[in-house]
């Protein structure tokens, strides 16, 4: 701790950057918009987010995706800045499905 004539001089350390985030929704059919809520606390500027299909974010409010083809994506953010740099990874967070095209016809059933 330094001191001046008694008095506290010394910052207090960053606060650790620690990433974590939400989504909603996290399954339907395509095309899904999927809205992202970045939930990251400590100090961080800077925002790094995968989706897991090819494209990137460095938005850090909160960004919004819209997923083209079925799968299953793993997505990740990663903060850093003053407080240091996390990551948070959730596998097989976003459930991309196609939609149901299958059509019924219903016949008439005659019986003798």
């Amino acid at each position: 701790s330094i001191t001046d004539g008694g008095k506290d001089c010394s910052e207090d350390p960053p606060d650790p950057a620690q990433a974590d985030f939400s989504a909603t929704a996290t399954s339907g059919t395509v095309p899904l918009l999927v809205n992202f809520t970045n939930l990251s606390t400590g100090e961080y500027d800077t925002c790094d987010w995968d989706f897991g299909d090819g494209n990137t974010s460095t938005e850090c409010d909160d960004p919004t995706h819209t997923y083209t083809e079925a799968s299953s994506y793993t997505v990740s953010l990663k903060v850093s800045g003053a407080g240091g740099e996390d990551t948070e990874t959730k596998t097989d967070y976003i459930i991309v499905t196609t939609p149901d095209t299958t059509h019924y016809i219903f016949l008439p059933l005659l019986l003798k």
